[in-house]
């Protein structure tokens, strides 16, 4: 059920008065809040000595005391809703809390909440890095959450504040933290992420981590993580997201079903022995090419461990031309496509398979035309998808998309960043379900095996509908914002092929 969202004076007065015309019916079944930005509404200087603030507070307060069985509430900034904080503070049944704290925030507010939260969700504004949410906080404010919260979602956290000696906290309940940035990220913060939330076994997200020493320490801290997880470890995780250098700093010892990760092109070094040490069952990655295609020379997926791996989705990106002191080789894409399917052929127990060539070409030279490298048709994909399933003899399902623009500044255009461009997109996408001599004689119920399996393979085109089911059932998801990027530029592109039909 999704909360109602109060962001204007109209929607507040609307609110209320359609509250109040009948409290005992309404009232209780109010389960969500968003609640206005003050400084949205009425300005940065908005504050107590307004007329409308006291107007503003009264209300929210008035709806929150009505709202007995509010279970969700957002808070877009506390600053000038403190006293609406405090009546929030005094209700037993919210379940889950999203806030913006500010760098005065008062955190007595949270360490005095009554209810018994199972997600809380902090979010931060205008801080340095000795500012930001910190183990010391949680560890000294928050401990009033420990028995009953299940989800933490932290936009920053730094570890400098509190040694792991030190912490008698435990957040046992905890199943799933999500961290948008690890300030200060040392040998110390894998032990304290572990004493603070032993009982972690959903969702580990350390989407960006800031190292406080360069390379020259991390096989050290690796060693050092290794070691205080022989004695105190997490069970297993079922989603791990970090960038390829994090998951190698992290040196996770547990099972991992998932594994997120996005590898830039000063990070692929990081992702084989990240993967050698511990592979995942599914693998979802974002790796760019901008330095030429030696990655693929069997060491981006290391032979060791890949037995565990049987589903992998990655978008293989390359950004060709732009910026100019990363120009890449031109390279075709049947060059680019065996090369793929070479470094992908000792994945012998790989039965799912997603597969993303995504391009973004700048167009230097006006005389030649890039796209011709790089673009492809149904009978491109499908001579790779059958060349894909003869490789890997377990191969159940393959989806291959293939899609970029080339961007072309105009010719009287001096600097391509104040320019106008000439783009130009394209887009092919197909799945297949791989087809063996073998399958009519096998139970229906049976594993595939290396042992069993005809190398002689054909690919059956499965429908748009089937091929969606498939990845939707098989949870074969791009990482992070890929989705949106790839279904939005679906759309852009269906737009221009029927705008250019008619």
């Amino acid at each position: 059920m999704s909360p109602i969202r109060l962001s204007t004076e109209e929607s507040i007065d609307g609110f209320y008065r359609f509250i109040f015309a009948k409290e005992a019916a309404r009232a209780p079944y109010i389960y969500g809040l968003k609640l206005p930005d003050p400084e949205e509404l009425y300005g940065s200087d908005f504050g107590p000595s307004d007329p409308q603030f006291r107007t503003l507070n009264d209300r929210l307060i008035t709806i929150l005391q009505a709202a007995v069985h509010l279970e969700y509430i957002f808070f877009p900034i506390t600053a000038n809703l403190d006293p609406v904080l405090t009546i929030a503070a005094k209700m037993t049944s919210l379940r889950e809390l999203s806030i913006f704290l500010i760098y005065d925030s008062p955190w007595e507010f949270l360490s005095t909440f009554r209810s018994s939260l199972r997600s809380l969700d902090i979010r931060e504004g205008d801080i340095d890095d000795s500012e930001s949410v910190s183990a010391g906080l949680l560890h000294n404010h928050l401990a009033n959450f420990a028995p009953t919260l299940e989800v933490l979602n932290l936009q920053y956290f730094n570890n400098f504040d509190i040694m792991p000696s030190f912490m008698t906290t435990q957040f046992t309940a905890v199943r799933s933290l999500t961290i948008s940035n690890v300030i200060l990220f040392d040998h110390f913060t894998m032990e304290i992420l572990l004493r603070l939330f032993p009982g972690l076994d959903r969702t580990l997200d350390l989407d960006t981590l800031q190292p406080t020493h360069g390379e020259d320490v991390y096989l050290d801290w690796r060693e050092v993580k290794q070691d205080v997880q022989k004695t105190c470890a997490w069970p297993r995780l079922d989603r791990v997201v970090c960038e390829a250098e994090g998951v190698f700093l992290m040196a996770l010892q547990c099972p991992i079903r998932h594994m997120e990760t996005r590898v830039p092109c000063d990070q692929k070094r990081y992702l084989a022995p990240a993967l050698r040490h511990n592979y995942p069952q599914r693998l979802h990655c974002v790796v760019t090419f901008v330095d030429g295609l030696d990655d693929l020379d069997g060491e981006l997926f290391p032979s060791e461990g890949a037995e565990r791996l049987t589903h992998l989705s990655m978008v293989a990106r390359l950004e060709v031309g732009w910026p100019p002191k990363f120009r890449l080789t031109q390279i075709p894409w049947p060059q680019f496509r065996d090369k793929m399917i070479a470094s992908l052929s000792h994945l012998r127990r790989l039965t799912h398979l997603r597969l993303v060539f995504h391009y973004d070409v700048f167009q230097h030279d006006p005389e030649s035309d890039p796209t011709l490298l790089y673009a492809t048709d149904e009978a491109d994909l499908q001579l790779a998808a059958t060349e894909l399933a003869r490789t890997i003899p377990t191969l159940q399902y393959v989806f291959l998309i293939n899609y970029g623009k080339k961007r072309k500044c105009i010719p009287h255009c001096t600097s391509p960043n104040l320019g106008r461009y000439q783009t130009t997109m394209w887009l092919s996408s197909k799945g297949w379900q791989v087809v063996r001599h073998h399958d009519a004689e096998r139970h229906p119920d049976s594993e595939p095996s290396v042992a069993d399996a005809e190398v002689e393979a054909s690919c059956a085109e499965l429908s748009s509908s089937a091929a969606d089911r498939i990845i939707d059932e098989e949870e074969l998801y791009l990482p992070r914002d890929e989705e949106d990027r790839l279904r939005d530029f679906t759309k852009r592109f269906d737009g221009l092929v029927q705008t250019l039909e008619i």
